[in-house]
């Protein structure tokens, strides 16, 4: 249970990747032509300054990936699609969780109970909303 409790607020992290088998043209495409450093090999470290990330992001995606933003419960085509395939990071390309390990939470945004690999994501402890999340 104290694994779930930790790993649910991984969903909000979530709203700013995309998945691998979207065959539309959305706005991911033309941030991959535009981002030097989006790869889905390089598992490297992205060391870019605040200004050259505003540069290489658009606008919403900056906001969720680099503020901390989030978008609104619900919106997002990820949250219901069903499709197999591996999630990606929408700022630099990264694996992020594959489809197996998604589950219904309820809470508007797609949820994973495990990543990838354990260095694919980043814990950071969250205390902005009057209670500790990671």
């Amino acid at each position: 249970m104290k694994r779930f409790a930790l790993l649910l607020p991984l969903a909000f992290f979530l709203q700013f990747c995309t998945y691998s088998q979207t065959t539309k043209t959305n706005s991911m495409d033309s941030l991959k032509k535009n981002n030097p450093v989006y790869s889905h090999t390089d598992t490297s470290k992205v060391n870019l300054s605040e200004e050259e990330w505003k540069k290489v992001l658009p606008e919403d995606v900056y906001y969720i990936a680099r503020q901390k933003g989030t978008e609104r419960p619900w919106t997002s085509p990820f949250e219901t699609l069903k499709d197999k395939g591996t999630y990606y990071c929408a700022a630099c390309g990264n694996a992020l969780f594959v489809s197996d390990t998604k589950f219904e939470s309820g809470c508007g945004w797609p949820s994973f109970y495990e990543p990838i690999s354990k260095g694919s994501i980043i814990y950071q402890p969250d205390n902005s909303h009057g209670m500790e999340r990671t």
